[in-house]
């Protein structure tokens, strides 16, 4: 649907489901298409394994996958989905970063499935280094005020006294939306404590961050490559 070079291998979505079939023994969940016009990107989603539970909050596991014909690649990524918000678990701990791959289109997409297994091989010890430090945030107590400073220093916000009135309103708007995530229903678990506020924060950037498009959907669909390329997984971190 775009122009390409002649060294650019167009990835067919048959190929695309057949790695994602491999890798987790055909347990597809999820396959949609999007993109100006529809069905220049593909979205897919495959369950791995029986997933896990953190202080009695569930968690499942997903590799998803998105092959685009509008010449923005192909990427793929293993995320703990939580249940009770389906935010994407996806951030970095320790050394333990997202496992990721990207199918790049040159040469033969099918000589890709083993690089992906061996990344997606990383996902057991991704998930202890998840749960680990989802426990160890369960035990530092946070409360309002400290949220707000957490949340701050998250989005580069260093001193709001010398930021100019329109930055402030930024800030405070923000500031509005996180609290109101904290106080819902899918930060119950773990209220009051850091993880809550992690989950507050994960929670605003997959679904309510400022994202480029003019539609809900165009926006939507913005907000899905930024957690699949891993452009959020600093912030989260």
């Amino acid at each position: 649907l775009a122009p390409t070079s002649k060294t650019y291998t167009i990835i067919q979505n048959d190929e695309i489901l057949d790695i994602g079939d491999q890798l987790s023994e055909g347990r597809l969940v999820a396959l949609g298409a999007y993109g100006r016009p529809t069905g220049s990107r593909v979205y897919a989603a495959w369950e791995l394994g029986e997933g896990m539970s953190i202080a009695g909050d569930p968690y499942r596991n997903f590799v998803t996958i998105i092959n685009t014909h509008d010449r923005n690649g192909t990427w793929g990524q293993m995320a703990p989905i939580r249940l009770g918000c389906t935010n994407q678990g996806n951030a970095t701990f320790g050394r333990r970063a997202t496992p990721r791959f990207v199918i790049r289109h040159v040469g033969e997409p099918k000589l890709k499935l083993e690089e992906a297994r061996r990344i997606l091989g990383l996902s057991r010890q991704y998930l202890d280094a998840f749960a680990e430090g989802m426990e160890d945030l369960l035990a530092r107590p946070m409360g309002t005020d400290r949220f707000v400073a957490y949340e701050r220093q998250v989005f580069g916000v260093l001193n709001f006294e010398d930021l100019k009135p329109r930055q402030q309103q930024i800030v405070k708007v923000r500031d509005e939306q996180l609290l109101e995530i904290l106080a819902s229903q899918t930060n119950e678990w773990g209220r009051g404590t850091a993880a809550a506020g992690y989950n507050a924060v994960v929670e605003h950037l997959d679904f309510f961050a400022p994202a480029a498009g003019k539609t809900d959907a165009a926006k939507a669909a913005s907000r899905q490559m930024r957690i699949v390329t891993g452009a959020t997984d600093k912030v989260k971190n």
